[in-house]
């Protein structure tokens, strides 16, 4: 019976790979996943051909399917580096990433050419330290937890650098978008638990049991690898790169880092701004906010703003985080709701919807301005406005 499930999720696989890849087949992000679909697609078969005990009549597949364990971490990174914009393409160096899938390939070979009868005894008389598949096979199923588990958390890590750098520069951000592909990198560590689970009991078992990922993991990798495949499918900007720093690279930008423990002095010591220019930038800077409102364009960045006072971006930066005090993110977005809040109190903007009041301030979604709302102003929308009729 699991042999079915099992050739029915490679299947699903299959088809999803093929879908995926018409649909978005000029995208980088798209197509690392079609692989990572291949890839698992092939352990579903091999999960299945396991069950049904197919080796015993093709022992010459036995093992194959061992190394591939090694290939999801790097293609769910590469996957997500070109969804966050991390990476804008396949560079030569990506490829030292595969070096652990190419290492245990190498050191399988030995099984490998041995004679078919000898692999089937290998397989079902493991013997700690005289009959095995693998060399050193508790060591060998140890680096594979580790790698996945430290792959599994690359993901996370990206999203975070991502948003972080999005509230930097931008003044707009797709939090929905931010919150799926968090969902699908939890659930991703979640099943980096669970094989560090499978192992501990490897432990702490008896000898004669064989430390192997089991076949049935493929049900554990399958929900974030099917969540992608849903939210892929039914989002056409979910494997597209909207907004990234890498834009931005050319244009005079500090890159954006890992927080520290250090001040503001200290982070922008090589390019720090002039002292005679904080002044004058901090009241170009409100100035402009107040005459031509650029906060009101949804797709207003820190680029575009540092153009309008003719101040370099990293110098903007500064003045906003070192002085104000604020992102560039947080400073926009505070500016655009008490515009709205000053629209509300207008009786020539009582005819307004609420939505149109949120798209005149420059929100370009009606569930970021209301939480954005609440947030900074203590109420919602409209509770605030019918406080003012």
């Amino acid at each position: 019976m699991a042999s079915y499930l099992y050739t029915i999720l490679a299947g699903i696989s299959v088809f999803a790979a093929v879908v995926t890849f018409i649909k978005f087949r000029s995208n980088l992000a798209a197509r690392s996943f079609c692989v990572i679909l291949i890839i698992f697609a092939l352990e579903c078969f091999f999960a299945a051909f396991m069950d049904a005990k197919g080796y015993r009549d093709h022992p010459s597949l036995l093992g194959l399917s061992r190394p591939l364990i090694f290939l999801y971490g790097p293609l769910f990174y590469l996957t997500y580096s070109y969804i966050t914009g991390y990476n804008r393409q396949f560079r030569a160096d990506m490829v030292f990433h595969f070096i652990p899938f190419a290492a245990h390939a190498f050191l399988i070979i030995p099984f490998a050419v041995k004679s078919g009868a000898t692999k089937i005894f290998l397989y079902e008389h493991y013997v700690k330290g005289v009959a095995y598949i693998e060399y050193l096979p508790h060591f060998m199923m140890f680096v594979k937890v580790l790698l996945f588990f430290i792959y599994a958390l690359a993901p996370m890590v990206l999203i975070i650098k991502y948003r972080k750098s999005m509230m930097e520069f931008y003044s707009t951000i797709d939090n929905v978008k931010i919150l799926k592909l968090f969902t699908v990198a939890v659930q991703y560590i979640f099943s980096s638990i669970f094989l560090i689970y499978i192992f501990i009991g490897y432990i702490n078992g008896p000898a004669f049991l064989r430390p192997d990922i089991p076949v049935y993991f493929v049900f554990i990798l399958g929900i974030p690898i099917f969540l992608l495949v849903f939210f892929g499918l039914t989002d056409e900007n979910f494997f597209k790169c909207t907004v990234s720093t890498a834009d931005l690279i050319g244009k005079d930008v500090e890159p954006v880092e890992e927080e520290k423990d250090e001040s503001e002095d200290e982070k922008y010591q090589k390019n720090k701004i002039p002292d005679e220019l904080v002044q004058k930038g901090r009241e170009l800077l409100e100035n402009v906010m107040e005459t031509d409102k650029p906060f009101t364009d949804s797709n207003l960045t820190l680029i575009n703003l540092a153009q309008m006072i003719h101040m370099k971006p990293h110098h903007l930066s500064q003045i906003l985080n070192g002085i104000i005090g604020q992102n560039f993110y947080v400073y926009i977005n505070s500016a655009r709701i008490k515009y709205a809040a000053d629209l509300m109190k207008d009786n020539d903007n009582k005819d307004k919807s609420i939505l149109e009041i949120a798209y005149q301030s420059g929100f370009n979604s009606k569930s970021a301005f209301n939480t954005y709302f609440k947030n900074i102003m203590g109420e919602t929308p409209s509770k605030f406005r019918k406080k003012q009729s």
